[in-house]
């Protein structure tokens, strides 16, 4: 439902999904008794209890601006079921904040909805914000994150021979904060060298046997350049050969300023500069 990340867009057509607060619903009129006694009907949950309509922080300070579905361009003919898993996934943690709990809790009850019933569900419980500059203009730039997906196995084998490695055993983080304070938030990176603490191996190094990372393979891919750009962006998923789909992440590093592909080849003058965006 959203645009390419990093090109320029309207704001509104990045944000008017992505930034969802409640809305209040119309109460219910309880209806008269009947005449004589009856089991009661099984509670059918409402989408929203009536209450204020929280405000999210930055509406306060006028960069958000409420808006109407209809401003969402393509919502009347995207499938917003497709969402339904993601949003309940959110919600395992939304759940926890009052404002979220109810909605989360009727949004739980709700099996496989269909597209409309998503539909109206969505615009009958949330609200549409649209984001806006300081000086009240809809045109910017949002950098959108990319999380790679790659084909993986938790065995090695012809197809699936790159690995994918935890964090080596002899790589030290030294903190040096309570002798110098003014490092505070710096870590070095390194090895032992008999007594001493020597930098620590570069990628050609790793990647040659040279630091200890044996034994230490979380699982292998069939793409070494992909698996390279997995490793810059920092996480990624990776889609095992039973079905399931392993999620990775950030761990540490090896204490080498990091160099980008398009530097390096505009340094060869293989590459203009202005095309150079890596």
């Amino acid at each position: 439902m959203l645009g390419a990340p990093g090109k320029p867009r309207s704001l509104g057509v990045f944000c008017l999904c992505a930034l969802l607060v409640l809305a209040g619903c119309e109460t219910i009129k309880p209806q008269p008794a009947p005449p004589a006694p009856a089991p009661a009907p099984a509670p059918t949950p409402a989408p929203v209890p009536p209450g204020e309509t929280p405000k999210p922080p930055a509406a306060e300070a006028g960069l958000l601006r409420q808006a109407s579905w209809s401003d969402l361009p393509e919502w009347q003919t995207e499938d917003p079921s497709q969402a339904w898993e993601a949003f309940l996934i959110g919600c395992r943690a939304l759940v926890k904040q009052d404002a979220w709990r109810d909605i989360c809790t009727v949004a739980d009850s709700i099996q496989r909805p269909d597209r409309e019933t998503a539909r109206r569900f969505f615009e009958s419980s949330l609200t549409p914000f649209q984001l806006v500059t300081a000086d009240g203009s809809e045109e910017g730039l949002i950098t959108g994150y990319y999380e790679p997906l790659l084909r993986g196995s938790r065995k090695p084998s012809a197809r699936y021979r790159h690995p994918v490695f935890g964090v080596p055993e002899d790589l030290l983080v030294v903190d040096l904060t309570e002798v110098y304070p003014e490092l505070k938030g710096m870590r070095l990176r390194g090895r032992l060298d008999g007594r001493r603490i020597v930098p620590y191996y570069d990628r050609g190094q790793i990647e040659l046997g040279h630091a200890a990372v044996t034994g230490r393979e979380i699982v292998w891919v069939d793409d070494a350049i992909e698996l390279f750009f997995l490793q810059i962006q920092g996480s990624g998923r990776i889609a095992l050969e039973g079905g399931e789909t392993l999620r990775i992440g950030y761990a540490d590093q090896n204490g080498h300023p990091y160099r980008s592909i398009g530097r390096l080849l505009v340094e060869r003058g293989e590459l203009p500069l202005e095309k150079a965006s890596m």
